[in-house]
């Protein structure tokens, strides 16, 4: 069976999301990024806060996992971003498709 990684990951904003996904996009660790707005709430610095945050779904393939977390590391805006991933079973073609975006 054919499997796609799903990486779930927040953002502070819609520019921000934008941004970090077409860095990965350039560098051909995803194939794909989408993202919605979501009301979050979450205790930081054992305080409460809330707030409006974009979530991204990146797709990518089991191979460039360590690349995309190193990356979002690298650029994302947040202490501690939530990079969160799990391999996904995907119809044949849309694997085959993600293989090929992020292949060099």
């Amino acid at each position: 069976m054919a499997e796609v990684t799903i990486f779930y990951v927040t953002f502070p904003d819609e520019e921000t999301a934008t941004s970090i996904g077409n860095t990965l996009l350039d560098l051909r660790l995803i194939a794909c990024i989408n993202f919605f707005p979501v009301q979050s709430i979450y205790l930081w610095k054992d305080k409460k806060e809330s707030g409006k945050e974009i979530i991204g779904l990146l797709k990518t393939t089991s191979q460039k996992v360590d690349l995309c977390i190193s990356k979002i590391k690298e650029i994302h805006p947040y202490e501690v971003p939530c990079i969160l991933h799990q391999p996904w079973a995907s119809n044949d073609a849309y694997f085959e498709w993600v293989h090929k975006v992020t292949s060099p």
